[in-house]
């Protein structure tokens, strides 16, 4: 009997630029041609600027192609807009396009926490078909992968945001042989503990609340906010830690609260101080 899983890409990857390089917001090396999202090195010299004919994959507004001698290629936005999106959404989009093309998928290694305590390896396995946005009963993952050997994996691919800054061939990596980017979120050797009530004199699990948070509400969180490479490497082992503890993904506050007090250096605790003190006051992270 073939196995329903769901994998969900870990944002631990974080590409490390010089300042010349850095692309900076609302600068993405991916855009919307024709239908079809396309790469900055995607498109030839004599299409720069309107010439390339993309628009943003998110609000559809007209993209310039800039390809000059100085900074990073990148896409950028025509006119003056609002739109915070466009780099994520190309990105998620063209994600699904390479999983598509794939002729085989590395699965990342899951703990079982039950009395085994046993370790399922990293493994490659040979990809059958692809079906993207297939909806199955109340769920609709990003798509369906099924395998040589019978098995159906349900995929869900919200990438590392600094991806939309990197090469095609670093996005075509983290979807297929890196491990690096991805996690799971259930695996049928792995089935989820019920949440119990938390004893005053005996830790355990606490049910989800209305305060609980996501993966991707924390990774927002500490978007651009100034972190070191070192930190962010070490927040989703953060945000694992929190569950394992509370049964439950934190709040943006909670984990903004939590850099801010267990960070290894003051330069972090002292960014996460104040993008806590901008959310608390209603103003949002900075992003």
């Amino acid at each position: 009997m073939a196995s329903s899983t769901e994998e969900e890409g870990v944002a631990n990857y974080r590409p490390i630029y010089d300042a010349m390089n850095m692309l900076r917001p609302g600068e993405t090396a991916y855009a919307m041609k024709t239908g079809a999202i396309v790469h900055i090195d995607q498109i030839e010299a004599k299409e720069r600027g309107l010439a390339c004919g993309c628009v943003c994959a998110e609000c559809g507004g007209a993209m310039v192609a800039r390809k000059g001698d100085l900074r990073a290629h990148h896409f950028a936005h025509h006119a003056s807009t609002n739109c915070a999106g466009g780099a994520e959404t190309a990105l998620h989009l063209k994600g699904k396009e390479v999983l598509a093309t794939l002729s085989c998928l590395t699965l990342p290694s899951v703990l079982c926490l039950d009395n085994r305590r046993e370790l399922i390896p990293v493994e490659t396995v040979s990809i059958e078909s692809v079906e993207l946005e297939k909806t199955m009963g109340e769920i609709r993952p990003d798509a369906v992968v099924r395998t040589s050997d019978g098995r159906s994996i349900l995929v869900e691919i919200p990438l590392p945001f600094e991806l939309s800054r990197g090469e095609l061939s670093t996005l075509v990596e983290a979807i297929g042989s890196s491990i690096r980017c991805k996690g799971w979120i259930r695996h049928p050797a792995a089935p989820r503990r019920a949440p119990v009530s938390r004893d005053e004199n005996q830790p355990t699990t606490r049910a989800p609340t209305a305060g609980a948070g996501s993966k991707w509400d924390c990774r927002l969180a500490i978007r651009d906010i100034g972190l070191s490479t070192r930190e962010l490497d070490l927040a989703e082992s953060r945000i694992e830690v929190f569950y394992q503890a509370h049964g439950r993904y934190p709040s943006q506050a909670e984990f903004l609260g939590r850099i801010a007090r267990a960070a290894g250096n003051a330069a972090d605790r002292e960014c996460a101080g104040q993008a806590l003190a901008r959310l608390t006051a209603n103003e949002g992270p900075s992003c």
